[in-house]
C-alpha cells in the first residue's frame, strides 16, 4: 500500500473519512460537554464550538461537494453531519459559556 494516494478518488477519500469521524467526535464532545459542564467546558467549549467545529463542517462539505469517487450514500450522510456541524457549534456555544 502506498503511502499517498495516487487517484482523486484516494485523495477525496482519505480527506473526508476523517473529516467525518472529526465532525462526529466534536459534536459528541461538544453535546456531552453541555450537559454535563464543567471548568474545561467553559474555557474551551465556546472556542471549539463556534471555530473549530464549523471549519471542520466547511472542509467536509467541500471535499464532499467537489470529491469525486465517494459512495451516494458516504456523500448524503457526510454533507448532512457537515451541514449539522456548520450550524450545530453556534447552537451549543451559549451552554458551553455557562
Amino acid at each position: 500500500m502506498p503511502l499517498l494516494p495516487k487517484t482523486p478518488a484516494e485523495w477525496t477519500r482519505s480527506f473526508a473519512v476523517p473529516l467525518f469521524i472529526a465532525c462526529i467526535v466534536v459534536i459528541a464532545a461538544l453535546w456531552f460537554g453541555a450537559l454535563g459542564g464543567g471548568h474545561v467546558w467553559r474555557h474551551w467549549g465556546v472556542p471549539v464550538a463556534r471555530v473549530g467545529l464549523p471549519s471542520l463542517g466547511i472542509a467536509l462539505g467541500v471535499s464532499c461537494i467537489f470529491g469525486t469517487g465517494l459512495p451516494r450514500g458516504f456523500r448524503v450522510t457526510a454533507l448532512i453531519v457537515a451541514a449539522l456541524s456548520t450550524f450545530c457549534g453556534w447552537m451549543l456555544a451559549p451552554a458551553l459559556a455557562v
